[in-house]
């Protein structure tokens, strides 16, 4: 079972409505899973709140006045296909359906407010009970003091029956279905009716970013996968681009082992680097589109690299952990992330519950990186995770995580270094014009989007990576061209000839480029695999975030 498929069939199961063999792989994977463990538990809870709801009375034809309103407001399917034992379960399809395919987020919760809650107020009393021994600890359930009367007992005119509570709440004059100015139902404001009160705001913002998140992932993935494959631009290549990119492929695809790794030890790197290393070299080789490499042979070898990856999964689930080495670490972990990110969007979900624990985990370690004193490799780590982090905020992927936010955090990092007042000169410090580069990179990477902000730095400043051999680096050049070409115009023309000359003049007879740029601790470490993955995921920046 996947995460969506988790998702699906959650509140059956709390319910008790599923069958043993569902029931039990669900478990299975909430176990596994950390994002839908949490999400499981949150869900509980939500089902114990809706059960433990005291609702004020209703007189005995609010319920099919409230059908009948329903009826011509278009739900004519769910209410037929209510029976009473699949109340819980249909106001909650109901509810999932709207979460999915509502373009008026604040339209759907407030149909949803008053839908929900009154549909609680009709059986709140018999569901009370129902949620499977398993799932109590996920959900404690208050028990209702007052005693449950026997269906089969006589009533006795001894025993007075106990009257129901006052409402704790006062009624309101302002619940209606549809506006003042279109639909209101004057039975609904009568003073023999007291309407329910709304969902606790909680519930409420999570529908509303259940709802913003379905929505928009739904269109970025599939602009994401397009993107990836390079359907959108079969042009975008230059003849002597398509070429180096071809040659540098083939070379790859020679180094790698029958296990699908790369050894960077092998060509001037340190063994250390071998996960990271392996990571990049997928994600160079994962666009099928070089003409002259065959796409079976590709696949072939993605698969196997993919399912070595894995395997470096360690207790802690971190990918490529090194004692020691804590940048190489992030680098490692950092770059798998990507590598996974990618795939899950391609093939429509592959790794979902391991992603999402590389996503969690990628940002503890980043995390761990800012409390500690700063190493040698800091910063091209940090630059691989902030990429790895919108990898997975566009692709989509589940996580308790609020990735806009751990994004924008990341983001800001960079620029919370930045001299602004110097950006129009030109004239900024090496690591301020790294991390301005880094931050303009971080957005437009998968989206295709350009972002300007105050730390955006002038075309002609961010084309001193080329021309000055110090901040030549790989990475940080990768991230020029992903800033340069989302901006697009007379820049990126320029940049672009001026990028093909450069890195184009670098690759060897074999097909790797190798020369002699500004390294860290994670650019020694990845050798010569790391310099060539990179140029030809640099080169390839036309075709993998074509606008």
């Amino acid at each position: 079972m996947n995460c969506t498929e988790c998702v699906d069939v959650a509140v059956h199961v709390l319910l008790g409505q599923e069958s043993a063999e569902t029931t039990a792989r669900w478990h299975e994977h909430r176990k596994q899973c950390s994002a839908c463990g949490a999400e499981a538990a949150r869900l509980a809870e939500l089902l114990k709140r809706v059960r433990a709801y005291d609702a004020p009375p209703t007189r005995a034809s609010f319920r099919s006045e409230l059908r009948e309103r329903l009826t011509g407001l278009g739900y004519d399917d769910l209410l037929r296909d209510a029976r009473p034992l699949d109340r819980a379960a249909a106001r909650w399809a109901w509810v999932r359906h709207r979460v999915r395919t509502s373009v008026g987020v604040k339209s759907l919760l407030a149909a949803a407010a008053v839908i929900v809650v009154a549909a609680v107020a009709w059986n709140v009393r018999d569901e009370r009970s129902t949620l499977p021994g398993e799932l109590v600890g996920l959900a404690p359930m208050e028990p209702d003091p007052r005693p449950t009367p026997d269906a089969n007992a006589s009533p006795s005119p001894s025993t007075p029956v106990e009257p129901l509570p006052a409402p704790s709440v006062p009624p309101r004059a302002d619940v209606a279905f549809g506006s003042a100015d279109e639909v209101q139902d004057k039975l609904l404001n009568e003073p023999a009716v007291e309407a329910t009160p709304p969902l606790p705001p909680d519930v409420l913002s999570r529908l509303e970013l259940a709802t913003e998140r379905a929505n928009r992932f739904a269109t970025a993935r599939h602009l994401l996968r397009t993107r990836l494959r390079g359907e959108t631009d079969a042009a975008g290549l230059t003849p002597a681009a398509e070429a180096a990119m071809r040659d540098a492929t083939r070379w790859l695809l020679d180094q790698q082992f029958e296990d699908g790794s790369f050894d960077p030890a092998r060509f001037e790197g340190q063994p250390e680097a071998r996960t990271g290393v392996t990571a990049l070299a997928l994600l160079a080789m994962q666009r099928g589109g070089v003409r002259g490499v065959p796409a079976g042979l590709l696949a072939q070898r993605i698969t196997r690299g993919m399912d070595w990856l894995r395997s470096t999964r360690d207790g802690a689930g971190t990918l490529g952990a090194v004692k020691g080495a804590d940048a190489v670490t992030l680098f490692n972990h950092a770059a798998a992330t990507m590598a996974f990110a990618e795939r899950y969007v391609l093939t429509g979900g592959a790794d979902e519950a391991l992603l999402s624990d590389a996503v969690l985990r990628l940002d503890d370690l980043n995390r761990l990186r800012q409390g500690r004193d700063a190493t040698d490799g800091d910063v091209v780590a940090a630059r691989f995770a902030a990429l790895a982090l919108e990898a997975a905020r566009s692709a989509g992927v589940p996580t308790v995580l609020n990735l806009d936010r751990v994004v924008a955090q990341a983001r800001a990092e960079f620029e919370g270094s930045i001299d602004t007042s110097l950006i129009a000169s030109g004239a900024l410090p090496i690591p301020q014009m790294q991390a301005a580069v880094t931050a303009g990179a971080i957005d437009p990477y998968y989206t295709a989007a350009p972002v300007l902000r105050a730390t955006t730095l002038p075309a002609p400043t961010v084309m001193q990576v080329l021309e000055r051999p110090e901040l030549r680096e790989p990475s940080l050049l990768f991230c020029a061209t992903i800033d340069l070409h989302a901006r697009g115009g007379a820049g990126w023309t320029t940049f672009e000839s001026k990028l093909e000359s450069t890195l184009i003049g670098t690759q060897q007879n074999n097909g790797s480029f190798r020369a002699e740029y500004a390294f860290d601790a994670v650019g020694r470490a990845g050798g010569v695999l790391y310099e060539t993955a990179l140029g030809i995921l640099t080169l390839g920046v036309p075709v993998r975030v074509a606008k």
